[in-house]
């Protein structure tokens, strides 16, 4: 696909987004396109890096059982 086409898509994708919320996201994602990515410090590249291979090692809780989890500790 050719970069006139991405952004055909990109726009014909976006007018169909009828959600404000999601809207607002879209925008920051945009407007934040050609910041600088951050520069972390060590430890947080140590933590990414411990995370990633927990994933890879399975431990992890889905979407649906973490909304489980929060809908107990909120009934507490």
């Amino acid at each position: 696909m050719t970069t006139a086409e991405l952004k055909k898509s990109i726009v014909r994708e976006v007018q169909a987004v009828s959600d404000e919320k999601m809207l607002e996201l879209i925008l920051i994602a945009l407007e934040n396109i050609n910041s600088p990515m951050p520069v972390l410090e060590e430890w947080q590249q140590r933590e990414i890096e411990e995370s990633e291979k927990q994933f890879e090692r399975g431990e992890f809780v889905t979407k649906e059982e973490a909304d489980k989890k929060i809908l107990q500790w909120l009934k507490k």
